[in-house]
């Protein structure tokens, strides 16, 4: 699919939700399955699971900060 072409689709579909919204009815959401190793195929597997542990370790990181804060803040 061209980028044009998924575009077109992605804010076809913004619209209709918007028009639906705007009458009051309710929008189921649609979900997108992406593998992440074709969708990134510059990278190799491994530089993919490097990749996604360090986000994870920071991402863990960043709540456990973030819990520490709440728990100062009380």
């Amino acid at each position: 699919m061209s980028a044009d072409a998924e575009l077109s689709t992605i804010l076809n579909r913004r619209q209709q939700i918007n028009e639906a919204l705007d009458n009051g009815q309710s929008v189921k959401p649609t979900f997108k399955v992406v593998n992440i190793y074709t969708e990134f195929h510059e990278f190799s597997r491994k530089e993919i699971k490097d990749y996604q542990a360090t986000f994870s370790n920071i991402e863990n990181l960043n709540d456990s900060k973030q819990q520490d804060q709440v728990t100062i803040a009380k």
